[in-house]
């Protein structure tokens, strides 16, 4: 029998010893499944990484190209491709020199390639690049290598479009120097000064009209506008007028030359102010009137035994020179309701016009300047002072008054004989019981009012109504009641039409009314509407009958229109056969 100690351990050994491997084994896996799902992670992280990266590329503003050594397009961001007008298949492998550069702009920038390449990065330049329908932008180009598995074969552009900027360089820089051109050659005095009237600038023009040799002398030796005033209450109400309107146009003033002698210059003047309308600087034009002045001067001198034969007219006189007023009489200013010369001398001539002949009087006037033939005497509506209409005849005559053509114009007013003459009229086409208009002007009115409706292609009424009994009215009860029943009639075709409806007693016991701008349906409207008033009116009122109307009503234009006379024939016919249905009126 073996001895027990003697025996050996191997299956024991080898049972552990498989136990450890599998756990082994088992970590390994456990491991490796770790592996993989930091892998997967890794890959949804990297590929998240890539959309991000290329959304930002495509969503980026800035123009980035990717382009291999060798020139050939690798990649461009969709900002890029926009512009280029170029899809992302058509631009893959192409030649970016010979493919997105003009031919003029290619040596230059394949040298920008090469320092690109020798260097890793290039310096702030601009080139252009042409669009796939030929258009050309300037682009700001940074430019840099990237470093892929340790080589460097490609490189990275990442553009601004300047175009539009270098365009608004360019015309700013036109502009100024078009500015300075003007500036520094005009005839006008040019200047510039600060809100409390210190010279910022002026131009050789403003120097030498206030006797200087140049600008510098003059800022040298004057600071300030005030010190050229001879007026200072001038300087104040330029400087009134330019707070209050921020802009001032023909100030003329007396100044100072450096000789001390007076001139007269017209300025205008503007403030430039900043976002919050603060006030910068002023800048204006002045220009030397002082010939002109004195002219002025010498002409009303010579002209004083002329005012004192015109300036007590019974006729307003004027004269007028480019369409402004350089004299008015005494009679003038009374017509127009003025107290002194003064406020009337300068302006422009239709001041004193009514704006509905303004434009009339104006075209008379223009003509009168070509040379061309206008009658001489005609009327117009004047406007005072106050805002009262005048009427007034006036005869002008193009005369040459001191070397210039001016024109002299004698006004007549009329506003009571044309008063007279409209008192006239209206007598003339109103009808005296009713107040209505009369059968003439009715026919005057409307036959104007037809004219003007075919013309404009405007819709019209014709209602013709006829008293109904007032035969028996003036038979029965007497003719103080007839006329009585004819106003009462009246004053309700007043109370149902427009006031812009002419409405008119025709004769006897007829009334006319043309209503302007009517419809079809508009008939059964009034036809209803003056029911309603007779209606109204009869039952507030106490006597033997009631006031009743036939009524025949047409439309125009029918086909084709008729005159005035066949429409109111329509009318009268119709009118008769709602007449002949009637039941006749009988007493209360």
């Amino acid at each position: 029998m073996k001895d027990p100690s003697m025996i050996k351990p191997e299956p024991i050994e080898e049972t552990s010893a498989l136990k450890q491997r599998i756990k082994e084994l088992e970590q390994s896996e456990s491991d490796l499944k770790h592996a993989e799902e930091r892998l997967r992670e890794s890959q949804v992280k990297f590929r998240e990484e890539q959309r991000f990266n290329q959304l930002l590329l495509d969503t980026s503003p800035a123009l980035i190209v990717a382009i291999g050594f060798d020139g050939k397009t690798l990649m461009m961001n969709q900002a890029l491709l926009d512009v280029l007008e170029y899809t992302k298949q058509e631009i893959c492998g192409a030649d970016y020199l010979n493919t997105f550069v003009p031919e003029e702009d290619r040596g230059t920038l394949a040298v920008v390639f090469q320092e690109i390449i020798k260097k890793g990065k290039a310096t702030i330049n601009e080139n252009r690049i042409r669009s796939k329908s030929g258009r050309a932008y300037l682009v700001e180009w940074h430019g840099q290598t990237v470093n892929t598995k340790g080589d460097s074969n490609f490189f990275v552009g990442v553009g601004i479009d300047v175009t539009r900027r270098r365009q608004a360089e360019a015309a700013l820089k036109e502009s100024e120097e078009k500015y300075r051109s003007i500036f520094e050659n005009a005839v006008e005095g040019i200047f510039r000064v600060t809100p409390d009237g210190y010279f910022v600038s002026v131009n050789p023009a403003m120097a030498r009209i206030h006797g200087y040799e140049s600008p510098v002398e003059m800022m040298a030796m004057v600071t300030n506008i005030g010190q050229l005033y001879v007026d200072h209450q001038e300087r104040r109400r330029f400087k009134d007028l330019f707070n209050r309107y921020g802009m001032v146009n023909n100030f003329e003033s007396q100044f100072y030359r450096k000789d001390g002698a007076v001139i007269w210059l017209l300025i205008n003047s503007r403030a430039a102010r900043d976002e919050a309308g603060k006030t910068l600087y002023s800048e204006g034009m002045v220009r030397d009137i002082t010939l002109r002045k004195n002219a002025e001067q010498q002409l009303m001198e010579s002209e004083e035994r002329y005012r004192a034969a015109i300036e007590y007219s019974n006729d307003g006189v004027s004269l007028l020179r480019g369409g402004r007023h350089i004299y008015v009489n005494r009679r003038f200013l009374e017509i127009y309701g003025y107290d002194k010369p003064e406020e009337a001398l300068g302006k422009n001539l239709d001041f004193t016009i009514h704006p509905d002949d303004r434009e009339m009087v104006a075209e008379r006037n223009r003509k009168r300047e070509r040379g061309e033939h206008v009658t001489p005497k005609y009327e117009f509506k004047g406007i005072r002072k106050d805002g009262m209409i005048v009427y007034i005849e006036i005869s002008a005559a193009r005369i040459t008054f001191h070397g210039e053509l001016a024109t002299l114009a004698y006004h007549r007013d009329i506003t009571k004989r044309k008063a007279l003459e409209e008192k006239m009229q209206a007598i003339s086409i109103t009808d005296e019981l009713t107040g209505l208009y009369n059968r003439r002007g009715f026919f005057l009115l409307s036959q104007r009012q037809l004219k003007l409706a075919r013309r404009t292609g405007k819709n019209a009424l014709l209602l013709f109504a006829d008293l109904d009994k007032l035969k028996w009215i003036n038979d029965t009860i007497g003719h103080q009641e007839g006329d009585m029943a004819l106003f009462e009639t009246a004053h309700v075709l007043k109370d149902t039409f427009r006031e812009t409806d002419i409405i008119s007693r025709i004769g006897g016991d007829e009334f006319a009314v043309l209503a302007s701008e009517a419809s079809l349906e508009y008939a059964d409207i009034i036809k209803n509407r003056l029911q309603d008033r007779l209606n109204n009116h009869n039952s507030n009122a106490y006597r033997e009958y009631n006031l009743s109307l036939s009524i025949g009503i047409v439309y125009h234009p029918p086909p084709p229109p008729y005159s005035l006379d066949e429409l109111i024939k329509r009318a009268d016919s119709l009118m008769y056969e709602e007449k002949q249905r009637k039941v006749s009126v009988k007493p209360k």
